[in-house]
């Protein structure tokens, strides 16, 4: 089937192409008859589950084959195209799902509605070459769309332009709900080529960098209002090769692929938290230094509930990540304590707690981390407890091979945010219900 999007592990898309097979879905796998309805009953309960799942800002078309030959000269068995035009993107293993597709080139995202549409009956140049059955028009059945205007005919350098701008507003859509901007770069040139797809991206790469930043602004306005759960480790130890920044590079990038690095700070120099900051949900700052933080600045930062912006060379920015991985040579309270304003001889003792406990709550986890061999190390996580200010120790993880990229120490990570309850924290459209079965695999 011709203008079909390649194949990728996380699809999304508006626009979907969907085959279901009567035989498939009355058989199982070793070709046993499962059930007893009759085509009749299989279109109508499948014209249900089309209609279920539309709402009134979507578009349907669809139609059932039942004169279709194979190459072998045997008939083909009956089944049904659908062309899905949602109004919001979709994920292809949602739409998997809701249809009982085991095989993903049954669930295709399309970058021309037209040929697809036109497809439905046959009528694209291909299918037509190939001497397909040419299906009736009336027998398409939609639902908020006119079938006929789906196939209006027009030049193939007008259709190419047609293509090209719904792909482009299917990737502004995309980007708008989070999609990184750049990632359209790679999109492109998959979808056209390395070489019109380059030419795309210089075209364009400056809309999808100011959708990003829409994106980034309405969800600012949103943790403004509604406020975050911000997620806050502090890893540290006095030794060398106890494998912290290694720990706390593997938690972050088990939740996410991108990863905001906070540039360390220099002589003379301040932390510029947001400065390189591009909407990345994990940030990692690495040998932190409790002097070198300014503490309005680090309680503003690191508020686990409310959310305000960051400044960075004298101008505010967002700073939206929900996980923050701190590493340390400090202990936890030689870093709190380095972190204290200055006080007058006049204040007293409570205020002074105050304030110690005020940086205390936004560190409420710390993993202390002990050398025990060459490569080897062990995890102590504590947490704090809000209404004695103690840390208790929660899980004590052994890693037998703490080096960047090993098993053992993606293993340790995932263990980690297990403890730290990642999986239910995280406030985006991805399952984080992979976090077990990943350590499972790592076991295996």
């Amino acid at each position: 089937m011709e203008n079909e999007v390649k194949d990728d592990e996380n699809l999304r898309g508006r626009n979907w192409f969907i085959q279901v097979n009567y035989y498939y879905e009355t058989h199982n796998s070793e070709g046993l008859q499962v059930s007893n309805v009759s085509q009749e009953e299989w279109k109508n309960g499948l014209t249900q589950r089309i209609k279920s799942i539309i709402s009134e800002r979507d578009s349907v078309a669809w139609i059932f084959h039942s004169k279709d030959i194979l190459k072998d000269g045997m008939p083909k068995p009956l089944h049904c195209h659908i062309l899905f035009m949602f109004k919001n993107a979709r994920y292809q293993n949602s739409l998997m799902k809701d249809f009982g597709i085991t095989r993903k080139e049954n669930c295709k995202p399309v970058r021309a509605k037209s040929s697809v549409a036109r497809y439905l009956t046959h009528r694209t140049s291909q299918a037509m070459d190939d001497g397909k059955y040419q299906y009736n028009v009336d027998e398409v059945q939609t639902i908020n769309c006119d079938y006929t205007e789906l196939i209006k005919h027009t030049t193939d350098k007008k259709q190419e332009q047609a293509n090209l701008d719904e792909f482009i507003a299917s990737l502004d859509v995309d980007i708008q709900n989070g999609r990184y901007w750049r990632e359209a770069h790679q999109a492109l040139k998959e979808m056209y080529g390395a070489i019109r797809g380059e030419k795309y991206w210089h075209t364009y790469k400056k809309r999808f960098e100011d959708d990003y930043k829409e994106y980034l602004y309405y969800k600012a306005r949103d943790f403004e209002r509604h406020g975050r759960e911000l997620t806050t480790v502090f890893a540290w130890s006095k030794e060398t090769g106890v494998g912290k920044s290694q720990l706390m590079a593997a938690m972050a990038y088990a939740l996410t692929d991108r990863v905001h690095k906070i540039p360390p700070h220099g002589k003379g120099k301040t932390y510029d938290f947001a400065g390189m900051y591009e909407g990345e949900i994990a940030s990692i700052m690495n040998e932190a230094e409790g002097k070198a933080l300014d503490n309005k600045e680090f309680l503003g930062l690191a508020d686990r509930f409310e959310f305000t912006a960051v400044n960075s060379r004298n101008f505010d920015k967002y700073w939206l990540a929900l996980f923050l991985f701190i590493t340390a040579t400090e202990s936890y309270d030689e870093f709190v304590t380095a972190l204290l304003p200055k006080f007058d001889e006049s204040d007293d003792f409570e205020k002074r707690q105050l304030k110690r406990r005020e940086i205390m709550r936004r560190l409420p986890w710390e993993i202390v981390c002990t050398k025990t061999g060459r490569y080897q190390a062990r995890y102590e996580i504590k947490k704090l407890d809000e209404r004695t200010y103690e840390r208790f120790t929660v899980a004590i993880i052994d890693c037998e091979d703490v080096r960047k990229g090993s098993d053992e120490i993606a293993k340790a990570a995932l263990k980690a945010l297990e403890v730290i309850g990642a999986e239910t924290m995280i406030k985006t459209e991805k399952d984080f219900a992979f976090l077990k079965e990943k350590i499972k695999e790592i076991e295996d």
